[in-house]
């Protein structure tokens, strides 16, 4: 499955806690999850500040997640 976030989309928290739970609930059952396109400079800002762990980072900031 292939996720396409909108260009210049206002996002916060809660969708990145969405998404990080969609990609957790994927990686569990062999799904494959993945970005059309790297995360905007201002979402990759919001996953640092969060704290998110490297593979979660390495998602957002790659266009093809592998299984």
């Amino acid at each position: 499955m292939t996720l396409r976030l909108p260009s210049g989309s206002a996002v916060d928290l809660s969708f990145v806690q969405l998404i990080e739970a969609a990609r957790v609930y994927a990686v569990r059952a062999g799904i494959r999850l993945s970005l059309a396109n790297p995360a905007e400079e201002e979402l990759v800002h919001l996953l640092q500040s969060a704290g998110l762990p490297p593979a979660a980072q390495t998602f957002w900031s790659s266009a093809e997640q592998t299984r």
